[in-house]
């Protein structure tokens, strides 16, 4: 929007770019509304219900809550994480999780993809039933190279899925519907705020806040 950005004692924004927090929620929890809303978005997107195979592929920050607001349709949940920290997490939640060497073959009838890596969509790729859908949350650094044929032979639909319903996301955080505090993997001082970039950047890292 032509603006600086908001690490700063005063800034300024459009009105219309503005929604109100319930005062019932805190501001560790207002911060997850917007990847909260692309994670909704899902649903507005694709019918998912307690019939469907559901695959979640990258257990970031976006996947872990892609997963959370899955779990909320019934639908046959299973989650493909990297790292076991992340692995921990969604175990706590009582969704299921496996290792990527792990991941089943053709099976699902929709795979999310959020891993942000062309490693992550082959393993989509694989975990697809034919006639499933793969939906695609992840903008690629780069070329990702299709096989277009086994896509048309598998008759597989691909979906590009981005931001949300900011609204819908509040109303899911304010009925306690999500757990995003557990993704929260350290608070940091504004003073300390070039540690929290780095810890930001490890693997594994889901969500560093910055307090004043």
């Amino acid at each position: 929007m032509n603006r600086q950005g908001v690490f700063a004692e005063y800034f300024t924004l459009p009105k219309q770019a503005l929604i109100e927090v319930p005062e019932s929620l805190s501001d560790e929890e207002a911060v997850f509304v917007e990847p909260l809303a692309a994670a909704v978005r899902i649903l507005d997107q694709v019918s998912i219900g307690s019939h469907d195979k559901v695959v979640v592929v990258g257990a970031g920050r976006l996947g872990q809550l892609i997963a959370e607001v899955l779990k909320t349709s019934g639908c046959e949940l299973l989650v493909i994480a990297k790292y076991p920290d992340q692995r921990a997490v969604l175990q706590e939640k009582n969704i299921a999780v496996t290792k990527p060497d792990s991941s089943p073959v053709k099976s699902a009838d929709v795979v999310i993809e959020a891993t942000g890596s062309p490693v992550g969509f082959s393993i989509a790729r694989s975990v697809v039933r034919p006639l499933g859908t793969i939906v695609i949350k992840s903008t690629y650094q780069g070329r990702l190279n299709l096989d277009i044929s086994s896509l048309v032979v598998d008759e597989i639909k691909l979906l590009g899925s981005r931001c949300g319903n900011i609204a819908k996301a509040l109303a899911l955080l304010t009925q306690k519907k999500v757990n995003v505090l557990s993704l929260v993997t350290e608070r940091y001082h504004l003073k300390q705020g070039k540690q929290a970039f780095q810890h930001a950047s490890q693997p594994g890292a889901l969500k560093i806040l910055l307090r004043i």
